[in-house]
């Protein structure tokens, strides 16, 4: 898995406002940069089932005008975690959180 192609899903489905977090990969990308834009702490060594527990308590009820964040909470809040994890989530949870060009694709 290329690392940069979660990362510019996640990013283009948020400019976009369509389409759904198909997989864990985008999934622990969007919670990084979800915990970077909100300011909440994720336990990213967390499985994916208990990661998703996390965030349903830490994003229900934020407000944001931003647009791509409140989709980027709607696509967070409506996935369904499988079990598959491995150490790419964690790279994209860290790229996520650190991430330095909000909103921006480089194609």
């Amino acid at each position: 898995m290329i690392v940069s192609i979660a990362r510019q899903s996640v990013i283009l489905k948020c400019l976009r406002k369509r389409s759904v977090m198909l997989g864990n990969y985008e999934f622990y990308y969007g919670a990084g940069f979800s915990s970077l834009c909100f300011g909440v702490s994720y336990d990213f060594t967390d499985k994916p089932k208990e990661l998703n527990e996390q965030i349903k308590r830490n994003l229900e009820g934020i407000e944001t005008n931003n647009p791509e964040e409140k989709y980027l909470i709607k696509m967070l809040l409506d996935f369904r975690p499988t079990d598959e994890y491995n150490d790419q989530m964690k790279e994209l949870f860290e790229m996520g959180l650190n991430e330095h060009n909000p909103w921006q694709v480089n194609i």
